[in-house]
């Protein structure tokens, strides 16, 4: 017997003249109804009645495991080509390195020579070497003929 004919059955049996038996499938078509089994065409006439359409596949965790796991691994090839290509576009807005060699051409360091005046502020003479005064460059630059003409 098919679900259709079990149907019918059902719906002939709520025209019965049997109030047991009409009040029991009424009861059970009511019952098919709530629980979707039976679908009504027409509210007004119960005799109007199909059955359901058969319910979605059961759904199957496998399956959807499989395509969680291929949209994930897509998704990070995306991710991966994306990072490559902003690395890419980094490097080249990079300046270029500066030139290998010593550390003083590189502009970290820079030597500063300070020269003190090697002549006489006074006579324009320059200051002998290993003299008092030669040592003392820088605190008045006067040669020793200045200094001792000045005391």
């Amino acid at each position: 017997m098919s679900k259709l004919s079990k149907v019918m059955d059902l719906i002939a049996l709520t025209a019965s003249s049997n109030e047991h038996e009409a009040r029991s499938a009424a009861l059970k078509a009511c019952k098919a109804i709530r629980e979707q089994k039976l679908v009504l065409l027409s509210p007004d006439d119960p005799r109007l009645a199909e059955a359901a359409p058969r319910p979605p596949r059961r759904r199957d965790p496998w399956a959807e495991a499989e395509a969680y796991r291929r949209a994930a691994e897509q998704e990070r090839q995306e991710r991966a080509a994306r990072d490559d290509q902003q690395a890419r576009w980094r490097r080249e807005q990079e300046p270029a390195p500066a030139p290998s060699g010593d550390r003083w051409h590189r502009g970290l360091r820079k030597k500063i020579t300070v020269q003190f005046a090697t002549d006489c502020a006074s006579c324009r003479r320059p200051i002998p070497e290993q003299t008092p005064a030669w040592w003392m460059k820088g605190e008045g630059d006067l040669c020793p003929a200045c200094q001792e003409a000045t005391t």
